[in-house]
């Protein structure tokens, strides 16, 4: 994506601080929905029904709390964008909305011709 920003050497300094900065802040996060995810396994191995829901609610808050660490940073990262690199972000996300929305069609598809 810096490529197809053509990003000055300046914004890329500043952007790599912002996704790293992100990253550090999201390892914990990360660190406890792997912890979830094995904890989730053993609950269904063991077909306990109140663990299991007890861990889809912290699975989600931690979701939750991972996607607003991106998010955040990406409104940050945008924020550094001159106008004309704003609408090619866009263009570049409108894309992969796109496609991804084509995506999930083809996946309902298939699964609805099995």
């Amino acid at each position: 994506m810096f490529q197809a920003l053509n990003l000055t050497p300046a914004q890329k300094e500043h952007a790599r601080a912002i996704f790293r900065q992100a990253r550090d802040t999201a390892k914990p996060v990360r660190d406890q929905l792997r912890q979830n995810r094995e904890a989730m396994a053993a609950a269904v191995k063991v077909d306990n029904k109140a663990q299991i829901d007890r861990l889809s609610a912290d699975g989600g808050k931690l979701m939750g709390q991972l996607t607003a660490t991106r998010t955040e940073a990406m409104a940050r990262f945008y924020q550094e964008l001159t106008p004309q690199q704003r609408a090619k972000a866009d263009q570049i996300h409108q894309r992969l909305q796109a496609h991804m929305r084509e995506r999930m069609r083809q996946r309902r598809a298939i699964g609805s011709n099995s």
